[in-house]
């Protein structure tokens, strides 16, 4: 009988002892907060607004957060104070807090630094939260895959468009997270070897329509694009004639390339 109960006493430790290592091993993926770097630069980016203006679809006030409707027509008429503007700005934070720590970090088991997180905090701030509901996204497969490099450049300088036209303050502020999310930089504005290209279909159709690269490393152009009744012959300098490109460097750093067809 004592060998009995010394059995059952054995597996019920063997039990919580295993318990306790799923719960500390779940406990390893943290949950992050904004910090106070992000925060001061998230500010730089989006500046001060005291009255409301419409910003691609909606109004927005303060830093860059999206007015609330019942507080739009006082907002217009007096302004929003700066704690208002304080308090709303850190209320939207938590928000996409919540949306990264759950939707991406958590249920992916991921292992991120702070500075990978803020990247992630500044780039959903400005663009939303619709990549972390996409598994297929390109920025989602670049967190989940751990990228580095220039295809997380890549990934980053996807999203710069406003209104359906390009916008290069943008793609400065992408290369600027990336490099936030590569090198823990807080820098608003991205190092020399960080770069874009424009893509010009010229006459067709192409997706992406940029694309961010580390010059110091190998990069080619990315898409390809179509032309009903027309063969891709290259990404070229020019509109008509001009250099081919096969291989990104410093010096296309902002230009437009043009597809070729024959």
């Amino acid at each position: 009988m004592k060998r009995i109960i010394s059995l059952i006493l054995s597996a019920v430790l063997l039990v919580g002892c295993c318990s306790m290592f799923s719960i500390s091993v779940f406990a390893e993926v943290p949950t992050f907060t904004t910090s106070d770097a992000c925060m001061a630069l998230l500010k730089e980016y989006e500046g001060f607004c005291k009255y409301p203006i419409w910003d691609y679809g909606q109004w927005t006030v303060g830093y860059g957060t999206r007015c609330p409707d019942d507080k739009l027509a006082e907002y217009k008429k007096n302004g929003i104070p700066v704690e208002e503007a304080e308090e709303l700005f850190r209320s939207f934070l938590r928000a996409f807090e919540k949306e990264l720590n759950e939707r991406v970090i958590q249920k992916n088991n991921l292992t991120l630094t702070q500075n990978q997180f803020d990247a992630l905090l500044s780039f959903s701030y400005n663009c939303g939260t619709g990549w972390t509901y996409d598994s297929t996204s390109a920025m989602y497969v670049a967190v989940v895959s751990g990228a580095t490099g220039t295809e997380m450049i890549r990934s980053f300088a996807l999203w710069c468009s406003a209104g359906g036209e390009v916008l290069t303050y943008l793609l400065q502020r992408r290369l600027s997270e990336a490099n936030m999310y590569l090198n823990g930089e807080y820098n608003r504005k991205p190092p020399e070897n960080y770069c874009y290209v424009l893509y010009n279909a010229n006459g067709g159709t192409t997706k992406p329509k940029t694309q961010g690269y580390d010059a110091t490393a190998e990069a080619a152009p990315y898409p390809t694009p179509t032309y009903s009744g027309y063969t891709f012959d290259g990404w070229y300098t020019d509109r008509v004639g001009g250099e081919k490109v096969t291989a990104l460097t410093a010096a296309h750093h902002g230009t437009t390339l043009y597809a070729h067809w024959v």
